[in-house]
């Protein structure tokens, strides 16, 4: 919840700089009020979704279900949103429930666990530029666990 959420901004920035940090940082637990909400979030803004596995479905449709949000996503773009969707991935490492996941991303990544701790992130599709491929190696920062540095 927005305890969590907040906690986890103060071990990023500093408690000191927390209420700069987060003065433009809407936090919801579902997306009932979405449309209510973008009335007063004008674009350009950030919407993360974490997951989207865990939006609203039709148990009978669940694949057309997750197509459906992607659309939706996909026309917040094109009002100048900028959308981040978090995806589970299937044991196949692809996009869990549908692959209107990674046809509908202009940028697709996935972070491997490497063990002793690194996180390895790898560039699955990128529409706009050349690269592809493994980029970079993380680890946690000692200080602030939710921070990762580069290896």
């Amino acid at each position: 919840g927005e305890t969590w959420t907040r906690y986890r901004i103060e071990q990023t920035v500093g408690k000191e700089n927390y209420k700069n940090a987060s003065r433009n940082l809407y936090y919801r637990t579902s997306c009932d009020s979405l449309d209510s909400d973008l009335v007063s979030i004008h674009a350009p803004a950030a919407i993360v979704i974490d997951s989207i596995q865990t939006l609203p479905y039709e148990v009978a449709n669940r694949r057309s279900s997750v197509d459906g949000w992607l659309n939706t996503l996909k026309r917040l773009t094109q009002k100048g949103y900028t959308v981040l969707v978090i995806s589970e991935l299937s044991r196949e490492g692809e996009f869990k429930e549908s692959s209107g996941i990674n046809y509908a991303g202009a940028f697709n990544m996935v972070l491997e666990e490497e063990g002793d701790g690194l996180v390895r992130a790898i560039v699955k599709k990128n529409r706009h530029g050349p690269k592809k491929g493994h980029i970079t190696t993380l680890t946690r920062n000692a200080v602030h666990p939710f921070r990762m540095e580069e290896v």
